[in-house]
Order: C-alpha cells, then sequence, then structure tokens
C-alpha cells in the first residue's frame, strides 16, 4: 500500500473569516429543518390516510388469467406467476434463457484511493490539516476515475474492455395483465448463472478466448495471462438473471395494465412484491415504510437544526480557539447548546405540525416536555432550598 502526505495550514483571520459565512449557513440551516419538518408531519398523515382508504376499498382478483371488466378504475389485488415468451441473450457472451431479467456484472482489479484528515489546532488560533492519501489495489465495480487522484500520474486504471449491462424483458405478463417497466425493474429475485466456459467465450478470437478462465463463480479476463496474481486491468465477470416467479401487485385496472391508483385525497398506491403476499401484508408494508421515511425526515430536519446552531456558534469557538485548551471547552460548551437548542427547535415544530393535523398528540407532546420543563427547574431551584435549612443555629442567632 502505497502513501502520499499534505500538509496545509490556516490562519487565525482565515479561520475567522469562514466561521462568519459559516453563521450565514447556519440562519439558513434552521428555518429548511423547521419546513422539513412540518412537511414531514404532514406528508406522514396524509400518506397514511391515503393507505387506511386504499386497505378499505381494494378488491381482491381471484384469476388474473382473466380481466373483470367490472374492476375497471378500481384498486385491485392480484398474485400470480410473473413470466415471459421472450428469450433475453448477452451479446458479447453467451448466456441466454427465458428470463424477465438479466445482468452482467463486471469488477476490475484497480487502483483505489483512500483519503485520511487530521486537523491539529495550533496556538494562536490557526490550525494544520494532515491529509494521507493511500492507494490500494482492489476488485471494484465499474471504474475509478484515476484521473483525479492526488497522483495520478502514478497511479493509472486503465479502460475496461468489457462493461456491465443490463437487459430487460419487454413482454412480461401476470396471467391476462402485462407488467410495465418499472413494475419488472421491481423484480429483484435474481439468480446467479452457472457459467460454461466454452459456451461464453465461443464468439471471440483465439488470442482473445486465451485470456479467459472461469474460476470460483467469475469469469475472468486477464490481458496478461502468463501472470499468476491479478494485475491492474484484470476484470472479473458474472451473470445474474431472475427467472419467472411468483408476484403480487396492488394498483388501478386500467385495461390489461395495473397502474397507480389514486385515493381521495391524492395518495399514489402502487407496489410490487415478490411471492405471493396478500393485500393487508403489502398494506401493512406500505405503512412500514410510511413510518420509516418518517423517523429518516424527522432525524433528518433534527441534524439540520444542531448543525445550523452549531455554525451560527462557529465565531465563538474560532475565537476560543486562540488558546486551543480554551477552545477545545468552548467547542465543547457550544456543542451541547446547539443540541440541546436544535431539539427544542425541532420538539417545537413537531408539536406546531401536530396542532394541525395530530391535535391530541401535539397536546400530549407538549405536556411532556412542559413535565421535563417542571423537573428541570425542581432540580434546580432543590438544593438552595436545602441550603437554607441547613443553615448553622449560630447563624441565624447572630442576625
Amino acid at each position: 500500500m502505497a502513501a502520499f502526505v499534505e500538509r496545509t495550514s490556516r490562519g487565525f483571520f482565515s479561520k475567522l473569516f469562514n466561521s462568519f459565512v459559516g453563521v450565514l449557513i447556519g440562519f439558513l440551516f434552521i428555518p429548511v429543518s423547521i419546513c422539513l419538518i412540518g412537511w414531514n408531519e404532514y406528508r406522514t398523515v396524509h400518506r397514511a390516510k391515503g393507505l387506511l382508504e386504499g386497505e378499505s376499498i381494494v378488491v381482491p382478483v381471484g384469476d388474473p388469467a382473466e380481466i373483470d371488466p367490472s374492476h375497471a378504475g378500481k384498486l385491485i389485488h392480484a398474485t400470480g406467476l410473473a413470466t415471459t415468451n421472450e428469450a433475453l441473450a448477452d451479446a458479447e457472451f453467451g448466456v441466454a434463457g427465458n428470463f424477465l431479467r438479466l445482468k452482467r456484472e463486471v469488477e476490475m482489479y484497480q487502483w483505489v484511493e483512500k483519503q485520511e484528515s487530521k486537523t491539529k489546532k495550533k496556538l494562536g488560533g490557526g490550525d494544520e490539516t494532515v491529509k494521507t492519501f493511500t492507494y490500494d489495489k482492489q476488485w471494484r465495480s465499474g471504474r475509478e476515475n484515476s484521473e483525479s487522484f492526488r497522483e495520478a500520474s502514478k497511479y493509472v486504471n486503465p479502460q475496461p474492455r468489457f462493461t456491465p449491462t443490463e437487459l430487460l424483458s419487454s413482454q412480461v405478463t401476470l396471467g391476462a395483465f402485462t407488467l410495465r417497466a418499472e413494475q419488472v425493474r421491481d423484480i429483484n429475485s435474481w439468480k446467479e448463472q452457472r457459467l460454461d466456459e466454452s459456451v461464453l467465450i465461443e464468439n471471440f478470437d483465439a488470442e482473445t478466448q486465451a485470456k479467459f478462465k472461469v474460476e470460483g463463480g467469475f469469469l475472468y479476463f486477464r490481458p496478461t495471462p502468463s501472470l499468476d496474481a491479478p494485475q491492474i486491468g484484470d476484470l472479473r465477470i458474472r451473470f445474474q438473471a431472475v427467472d419467472p416467479t411468483q408476484i403480487s401487485l396492488l394498483g388501478k385496472q386500467e385495461q390489461s395494465t395495473v397502474t397507480a391508483y389514486q385515493t381521495s385525497n391524492g395518495e399514489s398506491i402502487d407496489s410490487l412484491m415478490v411471492g405471493q403476499v396478500g393485500a393487508p401484508e403489502m398494506f401493512a408494508a406500505l405503512k412500514r415504510e410510511n413510518t420509516v421515511l418518517a423517523i429518516v425526515l424527522r432525524a433528518v430536519g433534527w441534524i439540520l437544526s444542531i448543525v445550523g446552531f452549531a455554525l451560527i456558534t462557529g465565531p465563538l469557538k474560532a475565537l476560543g480557539n486562540i488558546v486551543p485548551f480554551l477552545g477545545n471547552m468552548v467547542g465543547a460548551a457550544s456543542t451541547f447548546v446547539s443540541v440541546i437548542l436544535g431539539t427544542c427547535v425541532s420538539l417545537i415544530s413537531i408539536s406546531i405540525a401536530w396542532i394541525v393535523v395530530r391535535p391530541l398528540y401535539s397536546i400530549a407532546l407538549l405536556a411532556i416536555v412542559g413535565i421535563g420543563v417542571y423537573f428541570l427547574w425542581r432540580r434546580r431551584t432543590k438544593p438552595t432550598q436545602v441550603e437554607i435549612q441547613e443553615l448553622p443555629m449560630a447563624t441565624i442567632v447572630d442576625h
């Protein structure tokens, strides 16, 4: 493993200027976090109501081999075998079959750059950053852009002879229904294909064939096959396919296709799952997705708020760094304050949003926050009362 070290320094005034730029960004982050949290709460409830409506009106399709005209425009649930009469084939290699999807994965043995950065504070408010660039040989999908490496002239990745490809059947059916391309892409039951070297390389000339070798489930292509150890530019290839499989669909019956169904509040229901999955289980999965997305967006809003306050307090940290030990104390204090303020802003934003969409939850959350503040206040005032009660008698007599 090779390494290259780069050192850069910043003076106090440069850091102070950057911290004031950060203040402007911080004042932008906070309203963005408030808007994100508010919109997320509205989106979550709106989506939940739409899913509840869909669950109450979904129509089961008994036999997808026949399209029932009375279901036209309705939200339907259908299960069955997704299959095709179309044959997919890799144009360069001899892999072919009655697949729904077929892909060729290509990895190249190449240089990979990793960067580590450490910053050390200096007396007077400046700092020094040490960046270490390391270079290692690894199997990676695609090609690492060696032109952007810090030492691009020493570590060069060649262009691969073969590239990844994916084929998609255009005639996949579920009984009498024809699946859309987006739905076919949702069928991810990939299976690795057995490799027959004689078939895979029969389209190449004798000189190229000598550079191929099947080993450990991969087809290796080595421009210099005489060497034992892998070399920069070597390729390893494997093929995966999706066979006809059982699937379950939720959506609107529209002639011979199943498209997105719009609920009365505008929510879209369009779902495909692999396997025979009942409508209640599919709706349960959609509800879980909605909950997970809500939690993720709340976390993003909370982090944005914390980062915003941390950027606003940046100049204090920059001034404190004149003395590194003092800067560490100021940094720790400002981080603590940023977390407290960011958390408060997030909770208040959620509470305000819930007044509109979840009024009972909003009252409960505000009550919890109020109780927490009350107990914190009691803990703060209680020691003072105890101290007064425990004053020595001599002090009282003197007065």
